[in-house]
């Protein structure tokens, strides 16, 4: 093999040059010309001048030429590496070590500023360059525009024991700063490139890479050749400057390709350096091997749970919809997947991450006033496989009263207190609201009608109203009984209005209701339905009643408290914990009537119909303050007190009107939370370059569908009629319910 290589290049010596048509090699670049090329920003693309040989090439590998990219004057133009102009002004061109450290390049992440190397290969007619220290001088500006290069070689001669040939190579860099911060050089160059005198090497490449973690439990580093090695013992050597006495063993390969090289006596979290001698490498071709550049190393730490949220021993509200189990680094996510159980019959779903340190994973099914033990199961992994020790149970209780289930045993009642009400949806879009006052409470497991109904006792719930000047009442046939979870069961439900006595309202899907479990504390009740007869027939009718629980003998009355109670229940917000949380402020959850919305300085236009927006009304929150202002992109959470419902739409709230960005979020597999992630000078942004974050937006809750008289969702009736939150005003519809009313009384007073 050596005697052949010997006469070939002599032959070369002899004959001058010849065309490599045989004995493929690795070689090591010298230096390339540049014949041709172009350049163009992935920002403007258009924008695409063709390259030329500027007067200081050609680029000559293992040293910097033309400028230094720390200097504060522009490298001189005589020094240029290639020639050409980027709209109108001229580019200079030249190698330097790099002052941003980073490049982006297409094969990933690599340290910049290296002087240009690299080799051909002339059996694969491939070509690649390390050219991270190539910068460009535009306008008084220096930009690190450095990558690994990959290209083809062809029509490749010998002379002189030397090797040239054509080439093409490219290249892509991320600007890093200056007026095109964030968008990519795509570099193209071609010419000729040639190598020093013709000496076949093998390559060795190292895995994983420089900067890499490897396992603290069972560490160890491949390297693999380009061609087939007999005996790489001792090519690899580590060392440490910390403490523990670090060793590499016997290496093992199955292909004479790869080798693996065991590593030992690693601590966890320390750096080790690990160094190449290519002389303990021999290939069975005769041929010397390229020791790869010193790299450093970082054994893992031993894998650990360091925080959950709720903490050990702790209280929290029984509509907590997650639980957060921390790491002290990056995590094998489908090892963790299962990772805590919650006794009690909780359900656990899938976790979330963005960083596989911190998952996020739903629960349901917490109930008040209850101890619940979590268990971390076996099986956890780190990123490089080492195992987790399972960490010992820890208990967290909810909060709530010693009676969270309303119960007719204990004479439980609702009182209705101000800010009670009930709507109408009259046309799309558009409710009447009509205030209800009480005249006894709900009693939980009795039936209450009202005075001249036949069969019913005189127990009215509520006060007489008025709705389109005619009187009307709501009373039950049927007892209102508590399902559990946050849900009452209002199948009795009944309205009695002009000159018909019964309305059956029941036909609705279980009321949401809000209590902390506490007597005398205030609940929150909304339920919806389709009106099934009459003048108003598929109208959605939705009630919201809010007042005290309250405990007690049965037919006692008991007063409101006084205090006047939202009627759509509270929600929280918070952002991710990403580097130092921002401070974020719920500022109100506005109510959605065209005069509200206008007084707050937002546009009730394009408002949907068919949805309620009552509920949690229009949230707005502040993320960020004068003093403390954010950037990028923030991740934010909304926490609800009871499920959003299936066809739930989330809408832009603005001064221009809404839009539907439902899926520019995330709402939970439960239901509980709202994700999104909101830029600083993005759209959902109100008061972009601010450094503050204000984000106005409505959820809106679908109306009920399902009932035998059709389709639909919500009720109303006012004791004095004031438009919606919701919207407008409809008056031709108006006009024909008053007649309907109209031709209903007289007909009525005819037959009597």
């Amino acid at each position: 093999m050596m005697r052949e290589k010997a006469l070939s290049l002599a032959l070369g010596a002899i004959f001058g040059s010849v065309v490599l048509t045989s004995q493929a090699a690795v070689l090591n670049v010298t230096n390339l010309t540049v014949t041709g090329g172009s350049f163009y920003l992935t920002g403007s693309p258009t924008v695409n001048p063709a390259i030329t040989a500027g007067p200081g090439e050609p680029i000559v590998t293992g040293g910097y030429q033309g400028g230094t990219a720390n200097a504060s004057a522009e490298p001189n133009p005589a020094q240029t590496l290639t020639n050409f102009k980027y709209f109108g002004t001229p580019v200079y061109t030249f190698t330097a070590q790099s002052a941003e450290n980073l490049v982006s390049a297409p094969t990933g992440t690599i340290a910049g500023g290296k002087a240009p190397s690299g080799t051909i290969d002339t059996g694969a007619g491939t070509l690649s360059m390390d050219m991270s220290g190539w910068f460009a001088s535009w306008n008084g500006t220096n930009f690190n525009q450095g990558g690994a290069a990959t290209g083809t070689i062809s029509s490749c001669t010998v002379s002189n024991g030397a090797t040239t040939c054509a080439y093409t190579m490219a290249w892509r860099s991320t600007v890093v700063g200056g007026p095109f911060n964030g968008q990519t050089g795509v570099w193209s160059l071609n010419g000729t490139v040639s190598t020093a005198a013709a000496t076949t090497t093998a390559k060795a490449t190292v895995t994983p890479g420089d900067g890499s973690t490897v396992s603290y439990n069972n560490p160890s580093i491949s390297v693999t050749f380009s061609e087939k090695v007999t005996s790489a013992a001792g090519f690899v050597s580590i060392a440490t400057t910390g403490t523990g006495s670090p060793s590499v063993g016997a290496p093992t390969s199955a292909d004479g390709l790869t080798y693996t090289f065991p590593l030992s006596g690693l601590q966890p979290g320390q750096s080790y350096t690990l160094s190449f001698n290519a002389a303990q490498a021999t290939t069975a071709s005769g041929d010397s091997v390229v020791a790869p550049p010193t790299e450093t190393v970082t054994a893992a730490l031993v894998p650990a749970m360091t925080a959950t949220t709720p903490q050990a021993n702790t209280s929290i509200s029984p509509s907590t919809s997650t639980i957060t189990v921390n790491f002290n680094e990056p995590m094998n996510p489908s090892t963790v997947a299962s990772f805590p159980s919650v006794s009690g019959g909780v359900t656990v779903g899938t976790p979330t991450t963005t960083d596989d340190m911190a998952f996020v994973y739903p629960v349901s099914g917490l109930n008040k006033s209850t101890t619940y033990t979590v268990t971390f199961n076996a099986g956890a992994t780190d990123a490089e496989g080492d195992p987790l020790t399972a960490p010992p149970a820890i208990n967290f209780s909810t909060t709530g009263g010693i009676n969270p289930v309303l119960s007719a045993a204990t004479g439980d009642n609702l009182t209705i207190c101000p800010g009670s009400k009930f709507a109408m949806e009259v046309s799309p879009g558009k409710q009447l609201f009509t205030t209800i006052s009480q005249s006894h409470p709900i009693e939980i497991g009795v039936t209450q009608g009202y005075a001249g109904l036949p069969g019913v006792s005189n127990t009215p719930i509520d006060n007489t109203w008025s709705f389109f000047s005619a009187p009307g009442y709501e009373y039950t046939v049927k007892p209102v009984t508590d399902y559990g979870n946050g849900h009452l069961d209002l199948s009795g439900w009944t309205v009695a209005w002009n000159t018909t006595p019964a309305i059956p309202m029941g036909s609705g899907a279980p009321a949401t209701f809000q209590w902390d479990g506490v007597y005398g504390h205030p609940y929150t009740l909304v339920y919806s339905a389709i009106v099934p007869s009459g003048p108003f027939i598929n109208i959605p009718y939705t009630l919201y009643l809010t007042g005290n629980v309250n405990g007690g003998p049965s037919g006692v009355d008991v007063p409101c408290s006084g205090a006047v109670v939202t009627p759509h229940g509270a929600v929280t917000v918070a952002v991710d914990g990403s580097g130092t949380t921002p401070p974020v402020t719920l500022n109100s959850q506005l109510s959605p009537s065209d005069t509200d919305l206008r007084a707050a300085g937002y546009s009730p236009a394009a408002r949907p119909a068919g949805f309620d927006f009552y509920r949690y009304g229009v949230i707005t929150y502040t993320v960020g303050s004068p003093t403390q202002p954010v950037t990028g992109t923030v991740g934010v959470t909304l926490t609800f007190p009871t499920a959003l419902p299936a066809g739930t739409r989330i809408y832009k709230v603005t001064k221009s009107g809404w839009t539907d960005i439902t899926n520019q979020v995330t709402i939970s597999s439960d239901g509980m939370t709202l994700t999104m992630n909101v830029a600083v000078n993005g759209p959902l942004n109100e008061d972009p370059g601010s450094g503050m974050i204000v984000d106005p937006l409505a959820v809106g809750i679908p109306l009920n569908t399902t009932t035998s008289g059709g389709a639909g969702g919500g009720v109303g009736g006012s004791g004095g009629c004031t438009l919606d939150p919701n919207g407008g005003f409809d008056p031709v519809l108006v006009g024909m319910v008053l007649a309907s009313v109209g031709y209903l009384t007289r007909r009525r007073r005819r037959k009597s």
